[in-house]
């Protein structure tokens, strides 16, 4: 094995035990939310697929590679109410250093209603969270990467802010022959500078396993991500130890028709056991998409079911400059 690959390795295995929040239990949520819309439509299972598009990095930045050199990315998100997130970022490629990107990503909340004790309205205020991202990869071999992103987090609310420093690591390997990824990575591990209230804010660390294969007779390319492993050892209220190993995966599956076409498709649990509201069928956690590209442009489209309280719709663009 590659040394430096057997390092990130161990470095993400021992991450495992650092304190660590569940995912939903925290004020930096905008990084907890899909960057893009292909993993969107996907159900969130990226972290092993093979990517030509630069807001993958934010996936893991081992994603990033030389033929995103000069690409810009854009994603929007149709969130619930009135909640509006989105990204953009940029890649460049040095043949001697290797492949870097930027990122931004926001999340606002919109104008929220101000009241006291009793209930009585005193206007409005606002809040939001605002995330900056420089990135770095390298190849390990000829069919493998690793890369590494440094974030600086900030959750603003009525006046108040919370800031935080957090790494994300990764390492990717994609065989073309077999047409099968492998990825490791960890999200967030940081140090929290400052918090809102009296109680200290926590990171969500994150660490994913991943793999990804194209079928042999069938234009189908399957991925399967494990995320949230810090903390697999909960139950979560589960009721059975299979609805347990569930709750930390995210299936995806996406028809490659050809190179400018693909109708993509996904399932998460925990956003199905979150959600779910009626008693028989429920959409909740499954997701839909497409993928068109067309003259260096590629364009995609991503829908998760909230059950009876409806959709969100990301849309993604991406091309080079």
């Amino acid at each position: 094995m590659n040394p430096r690959l057997g390092f990130l390795l161990v470095l993400m295995a021992f991450a495992a035990p650092v304190a660590a929040q569940p995912i939903d239990a925290t004020v930096f949520s905008v990084v907890t939310l899909d960057p893009a819309a292909r993993g969107s439509a996907l159900g969130g299972a990226t972290s092993a697929l093979p990517s030509r598009d630069v807001i993958s990095m934010l996936e893991n930045p081992a994603h990033l590679a030389p033929g995103m050199h000069n690409q810009v990315g854009v994603s929007l998100l149709n969130h619930a109410s009135s909640l509006k997130t989105g990204a953009v970022a940029f890649g460049r490629s040095y043949d001697s250093l290797g492949t870097f990107g930027v990122s931004m990503r926001f999340l606002g909340w919109g104008d929220l209603t101000r009241a006291n004790a009793a209930g009585e309205e005193l206007g409005t205020f606002s809040a939001g969270e605002f995330v900056m991202t420089v990135a770095g990869s390298r190849p390990l071999s000829e069919k493998a990467r690793y890369g590494a992103s440094l974030n600086w987090l900030r959750s603003g609310i009525d006046g108040q802010a919370a800031s935080a420093l957090a790494l994300d690591a990764g390492v990717f390997r994609y065989d073309a022959d077999q047409r099968l990824g492998l990825s490791a990575s960890v999200h967030n591990l940081g140090v929290v500078l400052s918090s809102i209230g009296e109680s200290s804010d926590q990171l969500p660390l994150d660490l994913r396993l991943g793999i990804s294969k194209r079928l042999k007779y069938l234009p189908l390319l399957v991925s399967v991500t494990a995320w949230d492993l810090t903390d697999f050892g909960d139950d979560s209220g589960t009721a059975t130890v299979l609805d347990n190993i569930f709750y930390h995966l995210r299936l995806g599956g996406e028809f490659q028709f050809s190179d400018n076409f693909q109708v993509r498709f996904g399932y998460d649990h925990r956003r199905h056991a979150a959600l779910k509201i009626k008693s028989r069928l429920d959409l909740a956690g499954v997701s839909f998409g497409t993928g068109i590209r067309a003259k260096g442009v590629s364009f995609d489209y991503g829908f998760n079911s909230w059950s009876s309280l409806g959709g969100l719709h990301r849309i993604t663009v991406s091309t080079g400059l």
